[in-house]
């Protein structure tokens, strides 16, 4: 089953409502990690809500999230585009977590009091960049980026998040709901909204919800009983841009000393992308030092 986004209308064009399942897209990048159960929530979290604000995205746009805890070590860092493709991430610092350090710990007391989010919409063909940065009053993520979009655009805004572990803590289901009240719209439809799907099976496990949504206004108002209009469904997917290529500049600080200790152990030097954490492997023989 593929990964969708789903661009809806709700209440006669009052409110606008994207929905994505992208558990395929969690499960690739968020089960092989060798974390707690803490860090791969933190990530999936991220992932989601980023896929979740690409289908506000057009043309060459791109969004930036970066979630940083109270300690600034530990960041949560997502990127998205218009087409759909999502990567990202977390600080090197989140593998050094014993089991043990989180293993009942919560969100909002991870990030801490003074934890903090950073949002970065590059406008793409259009030449503009906007940065927004917001603290984190709830620090469960999810509630956090409510708070910012409404901060941010003066919109009331709304993230649903339901993400599922099996017992070994591996990521079974990911799916989430962003809407936005539209002018005219009022805040108790947003309510109602959540409300709704809260009741429904559209988040189960069982349910195809891409499915639902292609077979029209009575599929939809027969789980939902809500009047939804579909405006596109388009798949979203994991993609990194990165490659040997474009991470050889990060081995610009190496000297002449550090790439000979490689090439006398025949060793290739390993570069790992902040953004998707593939690694990358140089021979030290490519490498000039100070470039």
């Amino acid at each position: 089953m593929s990964d969708n986004l789903i661009r809806c209308l709700a209440f006669n064009k009052q409110v606008r409502v994207i929905l994505v399942d992208n558990t395929n897209l969690i499960q690739a990048r968020c089960n092989p990690l060798e974390t707690p159960k803490l860090t791969k929530t933190a990530l999936a979290k991220t992932l989601t809500i980023a896929s979740l604000i690409s289908g506000t995205l057009k043309d060459t746009q791109r969004i930036s999230l970066r979630v940083a805890a109270t300690d600034q070590n530990y960041q949560v860092l997502a990127e998205a585009d218009a087409e759909g493709n999502v990567r990202g991430f977390v600080s090197q610092p989140f593998f050094n977590l014993e089991p043990d350090q989180v293993e009942n710990m919560t969100l909002p007391e991870f990030f801490g009091e003074r934890g903090g989010i950073q949002v970065i919409k590059d406008l793409g063909r259009y030449g503009k960049m906007f940065t927004g940065v917001t603290k984190m009053p709830y620090g469960n993520i999810v509630d956090d980026f409510s708070y910012y979009f409404e901060q941010s655009e003066q919109t009331s805004s709304v993230f649903y998040l339901s993400l599922l572990f099996d017992e070994q803590n591996h990521i079974t289901l990911s799916r989430g709901l962003f809407a936005q009240v539209l002018p005219g719209g009022s805040e108790e439809l947003m309510q109602q909204l959540i409300d709704a799907v809260k009741l429904s099976p559209l988040f189960a496990p069982e349910t195809n919800l891409a499915e639902i949504f292609q077979h029209g206004a009575d599929s939809i108002d027969q789980v939902l009983a809500i009047d939804l209009e579909v405006l596109s469904i388009e798949p979203i997917q994991f993609r990194c841009n990165c490659s040997k290529e474009v991470l050889m500049p990060l081995l610009s600080s190496l000297t002449a000393e550090d790439i000979q200790w490689y090439i006398e152990r025949q060793e290739d030097i390993e570069v790992a992308c902040n953004m998707c954490g593939e690694k990358h492997y140089i021979d030290p023989h490519e490498v000039t030092p100070g470039t």
